[in-house]
């Protein structure tokens, strides 16, 4: 019997050949901080992952399988993760006999049954993390499931949600949105948000942009995180902040859309795009913000997302502007971590961008709040923590039943 200290040796589980952990995306900087944090606890952790790239640069302890595309059997059986899900399964059992997991840590992803099959031929424990309601993600991205697609990936996803001893999520709102569709029950569901790496605390934001005012965005350009907003917000704010410039540090879809908007508002000459940076960077550019924006607009799915950069603004102490929005809304506080807008509301962001601009003590007094805050509840090794402690219950829990 494991007790509360027993040191654990756990099978994280990517099977999505969509996650290529040698970018630097949200999901990798999610995946290793998860992996490295539980090694500091003097966890084993062991990776295995669909990964086109053999080699991944920054991980240790790791199994990568290319994903195969075989055209004569896709053009009859065009579902990848369940091809997938037989070599996932098969190296489970193998690598089972070299390190004797004590448990499974799946990162969901769809047609994915690997996981699961080991878990139950094996008698171990799985625990299903899931960042996003992946179908309802596809119709957000513009090529929606259809047909037979949608429900062999309907009836996989509903397998292993009823199968999986404990199911992960980022967020109350992606909880209570698996529980409405899968009829989950509650008690099978826990939160944890997601944190963020301490080194963000050592900024010590005594950058001097000269005259200029610089408004921060860091991230993806997709369509949900409403970055055109801030463009139509800018207008506004120039008015009365004439040396504000904003930094649009990420890349995405939605970048050449939101050039040629800057061009047709004529405000190109007060915005950069600096494209791509890698994680391990993103920190010098944040440190240039005098305030950093999170301008989400609403989705019709209900923000369920735990937002990476809002937990990298707190810790860096920058004063925040955010859309009042599923779990922003209820980790910042507004005046008091953070200005507050409503989704979608150019105005309402713009007042709020010129209210900090115009007011130094508040941006101090909102920068320090968050700071503390994050240190306090979210950082990553505080994450690996309450990893560990749903880990040994779940463990206790399956050897009792």
């Amino acid at each position: 019997m494991l007790s509360a200290s027993s040191k654990l040796r756990v099978l994280y589980l990517l099977a999505d050949r969509g996650h290529d952990l040698n970018l630097d995306q949200g999901y990798k900087v999610h995946v290793w901080q998860t992996i490295e944090n539980l090694k500091k606890r003097n966890h084993q952790v062991f990776l295995l992952t669909i990964n086109q790239d053999r080699n991944l640069r920054d991980f240790q302890n790791y199994k990568t399988l290319p994903h195969r595309y075989l055209p004569i059997l896709h053009h009859f059986f065009p579902y990848t993760g369940l091809i997938n899900s037989s070599r996932i399964f098969f190296n489970i059992l193998h690598f089972h006999r070299k390190f004797h997991f004590n448990l499974i840590h799946e990162r969901y992803g769809l047609y994915s049954l690997g996981g699961i099959w080991a878990a139950e031929v094996l008698k171990l424990p799985l625990i299903l993390e899931v960042n996003a309601p992946l179908i309802d993600e596809k119709i957000l991205l513009g090529y929606p499931l259809k047909g037979a697609q949608k429900v062999i990936a309907e009836l996989t996803t509903r397998f292993v949600f009823r199968k999986c001893n404990l199911i992960l999520t980022v967020s109350r709102i992606l909880k209570k949105q698996l529980m409405r569709k899968w009829d989950i029950p509650e008690s099978k569901i826990r939160v944890i948000p997601n944190a963020t790496d301490r080194e963000f605390f050592n900024l010590n934001g005594k950058f001097t942009n000269g005259d200029k005012f610089i408004i921060g965005y860091v991230g993806t350009l997709q369509p949900w995180f409403g970055v055109e907003n801030l463009l139509y917000s800018l207008p506004v704010v120039l008015k009365k902040i004439p040396q504000a410039e904003l930094h649009i540090v990420g890349d995405g879809l939605q970048r050449p859309l939101l050039k040629d908007l800057a061009k047709r508002l004529g405000i190109d000459s007060h915005i950069k795009f600096f494209g791509y940076v890698s994680f391990k960077n993103i920190k010098n550019y944040l440190e240039t913000f005098d305030i950093a924006v999170a301008p989400y607009r609403p989705i019709v799915t209900g923000f369920y997302g735990s937002s990476l950069k809002i937990f990298e603004y707190m810790a860096a102490g920058k004063p925040i502007v955010a859309s009042q929005i599923g779990q922003i809304g209820e980790i910042l506080q507004h005046k008091y971590t953070a200005l507050m807008v409503e989704p979608g509301d150019t105005e309402e962001l713009a007042q709020a961008i010129i209210k900090l601009a115009q007011n130094s003590g508040l941006r101090k007094f909102l920068g320090q709040n968050a700071r503390k805050l994050a240190r306090k509840e979210y950082t990553w090794d505080k994450y690996a923590e309450k990893l560990e402690n749903m880990y040994y219950t779940v463990l206790k829990s399956h050897a009792q039943n």
